[in-house]
């Protein structure tokens, strides 16, 4: 009976926080709503048409690359609409998150912006905080396989283009980060050192191939030429419908985003294993905020593969209703969390910041 009544608290205190976070969606989605409004020269529709015809005019004067991007970018001003109308939020599908993973996934952001915004603002690090960071971030990657283990295959997209397959990619991409997290930290074990090479390894695999994959996908994706030649590396994948498609590409291209923006660490991280922990407790001797700027950045990497993770749980359970919302409130949260931050920090402290030069130092 106790257990009841601590889920039935526990689900309680998340529907309220979602319906918190669902408001501050709401007005945010009113100034980002009349900036795509101002920028796309139309107005909003008060209900989101379930097709849409692209005119004549536009076919003949737009290329089919340039109509792709105009689709998505409309399907995200749909997103803005349902958030702002607060008809995006499933609040009674709140139950099916109650999981010691979703708990850990969840609650293993609040270190991480913490720590994130303070060093934006103060252009300090604290290496116990970090240190803590980099060990919830391996267990949120832990999460993240849990997910991956409980999820169905949905065989209608390709890898990386839906739930399960994500899940396993995300696990694996926050154990790598959260050792690169550690590995700079003044704090981390000697003896440890020898799995550099191993790490990372690991790192360059998991964000060459979260880059490569979803770019051949996108190209091959429920393609005829695919089908016919059934390449072993996208299979043959079950009908779906031209929404679902849709929501795939968008994924697909979340997957790239941030996988080139994980791409930059790839060169540190060779240099820190080739050249050790004196090389760069050395660079951060000459450079007084280049710690706090590499902090930030590699937290930016973590923080943005578990929005988009996060993000996709709640679709995935239904909790948010609309893929375009979804996308939405993904892109209010990476300018929130991230973008921020990372512009504080550029702001106040980059004077103490070497960009490319401390890697010959």
């Amino acid at each position: 009976m106790k257990k009841d009544d601590d889920e039935s608290f526990l689900v309680l205190v998340l529907q309220d926080a979602l319906e918190r976070l669902n408001m501050l969606f709401q007005r945010l989605a009113i100034f980002i709503c009349l900036a795509l409004r101002l920028a796309s020269g139309f107005p909003f529709p008060t209900h989101i048409p379930r097709s849409r015809q692209v005119s004549t005019t536009r076919r003949h004067s737009s290329t089919r690359t340039q109509e792709g991007l105009a689709e998505e970018a409309s399907r995200i001003r749909d997103g803005a609409t349902l958030l702002v109308n607060g008809r995006a939020v499933n609040s009674e599908k709140i139950r099916e998150l109650a999981t010691t993973e979703d708990f850990v996934a969840t609650g293993g952001n609040v270190p991480l912006v913490l720590a994130s915004v303070s060093t934006a603002l103060t252009g300090q690090v604290d290496n116990i905080s970090y240190m803590l960071c980099a060990i919830v971030t391996v267990a949120t990657g832990l999460a993240h396989w849990r997910m991956y283990e409980t999820t169905e295959r949905d065989w209608r997209a390709p890898r990386l283009g839906e739930a399960r397959t994500t899940y396993q990619f995300s696990a694996i991409y926050l154990v790598a980060f959260g050792w690169l997290l550690a590995r700079v930290n003044p704090l981390f074990p000697t003896n440890l050192e020898v799995l550099d090479i191993a790490m990372a390894t690991v790192l360059t695999i998991i964000v060459v191939y979260g880059f490569l994959y979803p770019v051949f996908a996108k190209a091959f994706f429920q393609s005829e030429a695919s089908k016919a030649k059934r390449n072993p590396v996208l299979p043959v994948l079950e009908p779906s419908s031209e929404d679902f498609q849709n929501e795939t590409q968008l994924l697909l291209t979340g997957q790239v985003v941030i996988n080139i923006l994980a791409g930059l660490f790839i060169p540190f991280t060779w240099v820190l294993v080739n050249r050790g922990t004196e090389w760069w407790l050395r660079v951060t001797e000459l450079h007084e905020n280049q710690a706090a700027f590499l902090g930030v950045s590699i937290l930016t990497a973590i923080i943005g593969d578990d929005i988009g993770n996060l993000l996709l749980r709640l679709r995935d359970k239904e909790v948010i209703t609309s893929w375009p919302a979804d996308v939405f409130a993904g892109l209010v949260l990476n300018f929130t969390l991230l973008l921020l931050p990372e512009l504080c920090f550029n702001v106040f402290y980059n004077s103490g910041v070497s960009e490319t030069g401390f890697y010959f130092e």
